[in-house]
């Protein structure tokens, strides 16, 4: 593996990461500098969600794949797979099939993957397609298993639950769609519950509390926090479970502390703390390789051009989804223009029937988990 490689940065901020991670890494439109401190992000990503591995040439094919992602979330005019699997200079297609080949999950975790870094590339980039945007914003506050599924690949979820499996050289252990609803649940809507004021200072539109009542994180947190616990006593002494409980503890709240794209140190030891004007400015700036959701919506062909490749760079479902979306609502208000005002996430601005349906989801989820995982 060799000596970590340091990268120093500002005053008072060092990137480290292996040297066998860089390769070919060549990410259009990022300065040295920002490369070195996505390559940073990725691993201790990485290391923190999934602290041990036992096949090195997936772990790290996975590593590469995450540093891909950190470069769609704030440059994403440079990323789209569309055209080519090679991506910021790495071969997206061969490190899937690294880490995937050969595995009952190869192909949907390919479509997953890929799904995830084209529209997080469309939310970052300065100019985004009109139609798909409107799509995908009214697909997200349909309703609350439809959010969920959505926020799933957003957020790359059941890949990396799939991913730690793999990575493990576990490869008969595969949860089903129903465990992979529930896993990746409490996971997201755990780090959205913390995230809150981060996705608030992006403008996001792909927060868990953007539709939910926002009064209600506390609340969720405490209740998923249990749910995850007693997923964690029933699965610790289960080979084939252990990385993903693994994932899920840490994902839900520790990376916030360890990772320094979090503004855990820079707040006083502080997790939480509302969002400042300057904060979104440093947002709108890449600073931690944050961005500033406000694409300016443009009138062409790449939504079709999607919809044509959809059977490579969509999940299975997620162009029906697509395609079925629209402002079909007549309370929920719907955005007319990008970027939010200060202080809220994008999107749509739920209706008061919309948002009791989603805490109800919420409000039920030991009982699913009970049902689904035997617990």
């Amino acid at each position: 593996m060799g000596p970590a490689v340091f990268a120093p940065a500002a005053a008072e901020e060092a990137w480290y990461f292996p040297p066998d991670l860089r390769g070919t890494f060549a990410p259009e439109g990022l300065t040295a500098r920002q490369a070195d401190e996505a390559l940073a992000c990725a691993w201790e990503y990485l290391r923190t969600i999934i602290p041990a591995y036992t096949n090195r040439a997936r772990y790290l094919a996975l590593a590469r794949l995450t540093a891909v992602s950190t470069v769609a979330e704030f440059r994403g005019e440079h990323v789209s797979p569309l055209n080519s699997p090679v991506i910021a200079g790495y071969d997206t297609g061969e490190l899937l099939a690294t880490l995937f080949a050969g595995t009952a999950v190869h192909d949907d975790m390919a479509r997953e993957y890929y799904s995830s870094i084209l529209i997080t590339a469309e939310k970052s980039a300065p100019q985004g397609n009109a139609e798909l945007l409107g799509r995908y914003t009214a697909a997200l506050a349909h309703s609350p298993a439809q959010w969920f599924r959505i926020r799933d690949c957003d957020a790359q979820a059941r890949l990396f639950i799939a991913a730690a499996l793999a990575c493990n050289d576990i490869e008969d252990a595969w949860p089903t769609e129903e465990q992979n609803q529930i896993l990746t649940e409490i996971c997201d809507a755990m780090y959205d519950a913390i995230a809150y004021h981060k996705h608030r200072a992006e403008g996001e539109i792909c927060n868990t509390f953007a539709y939910a009542d926002a009064d209600l994180r506390h609340h969720t947190y405490r209740t998923y926090r249990d749910t995850l616990w007693n997923i964690d006593a029933h699965w610790a002494d289960v080979p084939e479970r252990i990385p993903v409980v693994n994932f899920l503890r840490n994902i839900a709240g520790p990376i916030h502390m360890t990772m320094r794209r979090y503004r855990f140190v820079e707040d006083g030891l502080t997790i939480g703390i509302p969002e400042t004007a300057e904060i979104v400015d440093q947002a709108r700036d890449n600073v931690k390789l944050w961005y500033r959701f406000g694409p300016t919506p443009q009138e062409n062909n790449h939504y079709e051009d999607i919809l044509a490749a959809r059977d490579r760079v969509l999940f299975p479902g997620f162009a029906e989804i697509l395609e079925n979306a629209g402002p079909t609502c007549p309370d929920c208000r719907y955005p007319d223009r990008y970027p939010p005002p200060t202080g809220r996430c994008a999107g749509v601005r739920v209706c008061a029937a919309h948002r009791a349906a989603f805490d109800t989801h919420l409000a039920r989820l030991p009982g699913r988990a009970r049902r689904v995982l035997g617990l």
